[in-house]
C-alpha cells in the first residue's frame, strides 16, 4: 500500500503487518501455518489477502489458510460489500 494513491483499509478497524526475515526461504505451507495462528490469536473474523504476496506469487496463501482455519474462501474479487 505504501505509495498506493489509494487508501485500502478505510473502514477497517485495524490492519496487521506480519514481517519475518526469513519469509523468502518459507514455503507456502509454512506461510499459512503462521498466518492461521496470527488470525487464530487475534480472533479475527474477516482476512483478506491480496493476490499477490509472500508465497512467490503462487496464489496460494489465502487459500491455504483459509482451509487451516476451516473457513470460507473467495478469490478473484473485484467489490466487497458489508451490510
Amino acid at each position: 500500500w505504501a505509495g498506493s494513491p489509494v487508501n485500502p483499509f478505510v473502514g477497517a478497524d485495524r490492519a496487521l503487518l506480519l514481517e519475518d526475515a526469513q519469509a523468502e526461504l518459507r514455503d507456502a505451507q509454512e506461510v499459512a501455518g503462521a498466518l492461521a495462528a496470527a488470525v487464530q490469536e487475534l480472533g479475527s473474523e474477516l482476512v483478506l489477502f491480496g493476490k499477490t504476496g509472500v508465497d512467490r506469487d503462487q496464489s496460494q496463501t489465502g487459500q491455504r489458510v483459509a482451509a487451516r482455519l476451516g473457513w470460507g474462501c473467495a478469490i478473484e474479487c473485484a467489490k466487497i460489500a458489508i451490510d
